[in-house]
């Protein structure tokens, strides 16, 4: 017997609307978009450390659970890291990071990415603490961007043209597209 499984997790099918709440209740008002990026793609990113997280939080037997454990704490840490002086627009004003210790930032920046894995449906037990499958990656394709290849002038450079703009006059069938596997271009249609 044979059978075929993806080795990714699809993107989260969480709504805008979830995730806009999410942002708005989690972060600065004054946060970057750049800076939400980055946290959601340092969560979705990580599975094997989430994996590791939830399973300290899932505690069988004679085990201690933990909220927030060391796993966290490092994700945590790397991301206070790569945000830099950016990292002060993740918290709300009411928290302001300058009244905290080093290690109360770091268990608030935890506990935050705790909260997006969980609201992005990246956490692999269910609402009972029952494993249900380990977390693969996740696959970054309903996410890719679209390309078309163009010239990078945005104006003639020549001096008889004077300057003038691109003009784009063809079928959509001729237009050349960048990154678009041969499977799908039989999908643009026909002129």
């Amino acid at each position: 017997m044979v059978s075929a499984t993806s080795d990714h997790n699809p993107f989260s099918d969480i709504t805008f609307r979830a995730f806009s709440q999410f942002v708005e209740q989690n972060f600065s008002s004054k946060v970057s978009l750049a800076t939400v990026l980055v946290v959601l793609f340092t969560t979705t990113s990580n599975p094997d450390l989430l994996n590791l997280h939830a399973r300290q939080q899932n505690p069988v037997q004679e085990e201690c659970g933990q909220t927030i454990s060391g796993w966290m704490k490092a994700l945590a840490c790397a991301l206070e890291e790569k945000l830099g002086n950016d990292v002060d627009r993740f918290f709300k004003e009411s928290e302001y990071k300058r009244n905290m210790q080093s290690n109360q930032v770091n268990s608030a920046i935890s506990i935050t990415l705790n909260t997006l894995s969980k609201v992005l449906k990246f956490y692999p037990y269910d609402a009972y603490g029952k494993r249900q499958k380990a977390l693969k990656p996740v696959s970054k394709k309903e996410i890719e961007p679209a390309y078309v290849v163009c010239p990078t002038s945005m104006e003639c450079q020549t001096v008889s043209c004077k300057g003038q703009y691109f003009l784009l006059d063809t079928r959509n069938c001729d237009v050349s597209l960048a990154g678009r596997p041969p499977e799908d271009l039989g999908r643009l249609g026909s002129c």
